[in-house]
């Protein structure tokens, strides 16, 4: 699926891949895309988890939210869950 492909930048930056806020155990966080989602469920953590590894992230804990970029209004309500 061409509308899939991560990268770009600015007006033509990809925004379909799925981002988490990722929460590393020194308690710094950062929001980062998962590359090649297609196949995740949206309440897969695990497979997000792997995911994040594989691509060198090692996350102690991920939030997702959907709809709402900020995660006020249109959240899932699935901030701050840790999948360990």
């Amino acid at each position: 699926n061409a509308w899939h492909i991560s990268g770009g930048e600015g007006w033509c930056a990809n925004t379909t891949n799925r981002r988490v806020l990722v929460t590393r155990a020194d308690g710094s966080q950062s929001v980062e895309e998962i590359k090649d989602d297609l196949g995740i469920g949206a309440d897969d953590t695990d497979a997000m988890q792997s995911r994040l590894r594989s691509q060198g992230i090692n996350a102690a804990s991920i939030a997702l939210f959907g709809g709402g970029e900020d995660g006020a209004e249109g959240s899932s309500g699935r901030q701050g869950r840790s999948s360990n």
